[in-house]
């Protein structure tokens, strides 16, 4: 038993890392697989991080990536929560374009209900980025029944967000 804990405490970093590998598969109308649209998607989460990126076969046969997702916990409380979600597409080559990056605020109110506030940011050719839409749902139980309200801001001409 004594030699026990030191090799549980040695493994335990190496176990929280998870890693997934999946591809996705299409069929011709033959039941024959086509290679061409396979889609392999490459999943990790590691304490408060989430990483997923998927890969596409490009038509001169290499492989290129589609998009990719990074999620991570910012802050954490009793009542609150606040994450970062930042997403990198690409075009049909694998060159970046301009990202666009997510911070999704969750609150839990003292009367019970809940608030979920969705602020997306999107870059410009620059990568300058600046805040394109606001979503805001409040959630409500009573009982057995629970409503929600939404409400969505989009930038406008001027560059305020309006409803």
């Amino acid at each position: 038993m004594r030699y026990l804990a030191p090799f549980v405490l040695i493994c335990v970093p190496f176990v929280e890392a998870q890693e997934s590998r999946r591809t996705s598969r299409e069929f011709d109308a033959n039941g024959n697989p086509v290679s061409a649209s396979g889609v392999t998607v490459n999943e990790s989460r590691q304490g408060g991080r989430f990483t997923r990126t998927e890969w596409m076969p490009t038509l001169n046969g290499g492989i290129a990536p589609r998009a990719k997702v990074e999620e991570r916990v910012v802050r954490q409380d009793g009542s609150s929560k606040t994450i970062e979600r930042v997403v990198q597409a690409y075009d049909q080559d694998g060159n970046p374009v301009p990202p666009q990056k997510m911070v999704i605020e969750e609150r839990k109110n003292s009367d019970g209900s809940t608030t979920v506030s969705t602020s997306t940011y999107r870059a410009d050719l620059n990568g300058n980025l600046s805040i394109a839409e606001r979503a805001t749902t409040s959630s409500a139980a009573a009982g057995n029944k629970t409503s929600s309200t939404t409400q969505i801001e989009r930038r406008s001409a001027d560059g305020t967000l309006q409803v």
